[in-house]
C-alpha cells in the first residue's frame, strides 16, 4: 500500500506538472477577437470576413454611383451635341487634315472613352461599355463609333484607338 508520505509527494509532483502546462492549446490567443478572421499585412487577425464584406459592398456602391454620374455626363454631352445640331461622328472644329486644338482634345477625353485593341485580332476592339468585341476594320483611328449590338447606343459611344 502507499504510505502517506508517498501520496503527498505524488500529489505535489502532479500539481507541479499541471501548473507547468499551458491552459490553452498551442496557437490559441485568449485576447484574440472571435469570428472568421483574415490575416492582415502587418498584424495577425486584422479584420473579420464580415468587415471585409461590408467594405467591399461600400466600394461597389461608390463605384456604381461614379459610373452613373459618368453616364449622366455623357448623356448630357450627347444631348448638347443634338441641341447644337451636330451630326454624330463629326467634329465641328477640325477637318481630317487639321490637327485638333488643345480644347477639342481635352473635351474629347472627358466625353468619350477609347476602346482597347483585342490582342491578336487586328481590326477588332473591346467596347469599353460592354466589353464585347466590335469589328472596326476600315474605320480610321480616333473616329467616334457606336456598337451596333449595344442596347444603349445613344450614350455608349467610343473612339477607335
Amino acid at each position: 500500500m502507499i504510505s502517506l508520505k508517498n501520496l503527498a509527494g505524488l500529489l505535489l509532483s502532479g500539481a507541479l506538472l499541471v501548473s507547468c502546462t499551458p491552459a490553452y492549446p498551442p496557437g490559441h490567443n485568449p485576447n484574440m477577437p472571435t469570428g472568421n478572421l483574415v490575416l492582415g499585412p502587418n498584424q495577425p487577425y486584422e479584420k473579420t470576413i464580415a468587415q471585409l464584406e461590408r467594405e467591399l459592398a461600400e466600394r461597389k456602391a461608390e463605384e456604381k454611383l461614379r459610373i452613373e454620374a459618368l453616364e449622366r455626363s455623357i448623356e448630357e454631352a450627347a444631348q448638347d451635341r443634338v441641341a447644337r445640331d451636330i451630326p454624330p461622328g463629326t467634329n465641328p472644329t477640325t477637318t481630317s487634315d487639321q490637327t485638333p486644338s488643345v480644347e477639342t482634345n481635352t473635351d474629347r477625353k472627358k466625353t468619350y472613352q477609347t476602346a482597347r485593341r483585342i490582342p491578336g485580332k487586328s481590326g477588332y476592339v473591346f467596347n469599353p461599355w460592354t466589353m464585347e468585341p466590335v469589328d472596326v476594320r476600315g474605320i480610321p483611328s480616333g473616329s467616334l463609333v457606336q456598337d451596333p449590338n449595344d442596347p444603349n447606343k445613344s450614350i455608349h459611344r467610343f473612339r477607335v484607338p
